[in-house]
């Protein structure tokens, strides 16, 4: 799991958009600190102006991990960090920052990246439940994934007390019975497993 610091530096503004942030690289899986002195992968510094100042703070925090600034206004030279400017689209920079270094894939040919499914290099069209109960059995591969587990999960709010299976059957049709394959087991009186 990837981890990620999230720092800001400055206003009330700044800590907004680093807790929306936040929040967006938690949903793609990446583990998030406010902590500077954490060992992490990356490092997301938001800040109103980029200056002196702030450099010193970027520059010695967070030693050895990839840094990006998203900034108002920059005014500080910046050798080898990524300076984004504000506005910003938080969900785009979680996708970006998450992409090239979160990828499963397993031997058969599954890839999950992000919001993009592929199976033996062809494009799995899923959606937004589709693909959350996959990526919940694929965190849990080879373990069940009770029903009640995947429903308070990913269905909080449906009545429907079939919905998983009513999913697990789409994602069969998209995957096991388009690719012949079988990757999702039913255990029996339990739930679900995947197989990878």
């Amino acid at each position: 799991m990837k981890k990620i610091l999230v720092y800001p530096i400055g206003e009330l503004s700044e800590k907004r958009l680093t807790r929306l942030i936040e929040l967006e690289l938690t949903e793609r899986g990446a583990e998030v600190t406010w902590e500077p002195d954490k060992n992490v992968d990356q490092a997301v510094y938001v800040v109103g102006m980029l200056d002196d100042d702030v450099m010193e703070t970027v520059k010695n925090t967070a030693l050895g991990a990839e840094k990006v600034v998203c900034c108002r206004y920059q005014e500080a030279d910046c050798d080898g960090i990524i300076v984004i400017e504000r506005p910003i689209d938080a969900s785009k920079l979680a996708d970006g920052l998450v992409r090239f270094h979160k990828k499963e894939k397993d031997p058969r040919g599954l890839v999950i990246e992000g919001d993009n499914v592929t199976f033996r290099g062809e494009k799995i069209d899923l959606s937004k439940k589709e693909l959350e109960l996959l990526k919940l059995l694929c965190s849990k591969n080879g373990e069940t994934v009770g029903r009640q587990e995947a429903r308070d999960a990913i269905f909080p709010s449906e009545n429907d007390s079939n919905v998983v299976d009513v999913y697990i059957r789409y994602l069969r049709k998209k995957i096991d019975l388009r690719f012949d394959t079988r990757m999702i087991i039913t255990v029996r009186n339990k739930g679900y497993m995947m197989k990878i």
